[in-house]
């Protein structure tokens, strides 16, 4: 008979659009084709392929502690208990309920464990990693979107000047035209003028 497994999930920011302390997320089998829940009869391949769990929002927690599991998961709290070393968190027994003992001085023990903390360190230095690859990233994004403005604003700036380019040809095409007529027009009167002076010259 297969185990359930339940996964508790803490998280250091708020999720976008629940704001509450603690949420707990179990499963349903729905038919898609039909689009309705099925009924309630567990199946053991199915359960033993997925799992339920809990979402600890710690920002969310009340710093009052009204109730007994805010009192219990506020020892997870890092902001409350941090220590200069980011993975350690100071809890003093005396602050909480006897009945907690047992569970902060596990969470002690287990802190103090080289294999633990070496783990941890290694989770610190691929993390670190990550994020300086998606610094890295991010950056080289920023720097082709820069690029692909200047290359936009150049091509802009190229196709104005065609289009200055053409409208000044058009202009001297115009120009040209127009010294094509005046020179017909001298040639028209040039003609008339000879003609004149022809028929003076008959006349004498």
């Amino acid at each position: 008979m297969p185990l359930p497994i339940i996964t508790i999930y803490f998280l250091a920011y708020p999720l976008e659009y629940h704001r509450v302390p603690v949420i707990r997320v179990d499963r349903r089998y729905h038919d898609v084709v039909k689009n309705k829940i099925l009924s309630d009869h567990k199946e053991t391949f199915i359960e033993s392929l997925t799992h339920d769990s809990y979402v600890i929002q710690i920002s969310e927690l009340d710093k009052e502690q009204k109730s007994e599991i805010e009192r219990l998961l506020s020892i997870f709290d890092q902001k409350r208990h941090i220590d200069n070393d980011s993975h350690i968190l100071e809890l003093k027994e005396k602050n909480y309920p006897a009945k907690y003992c047992r569970l902060i001085r596990r969470l002690q023990r287990a802190i103090a464990e080289p294999e633990v903390r070496t783990t941890m360190d290694v989770e610190d230095d691929y993390l670190e990693h990550l994020e300086n690859q998606e610094r890295l990233i991010e950056k080289q994004e920023q720097t082709l979107e820069e690029n692909k403005q200047k290359l936009e604003k150049k091509d802009q700036a190229i196709e104005e000047k065609d289009q200055k380019l053409e409208e000044n040809k058009q202009k001297l095409e115009k120009k040209d035209q127009k010294l094509e007529e005046n020179k017909q027009k001298l040639e028209e009167k040039d003609q008339v003028i000879e003609k004149l002076l022809e028929q003076l010259k008959k006349q004498k």
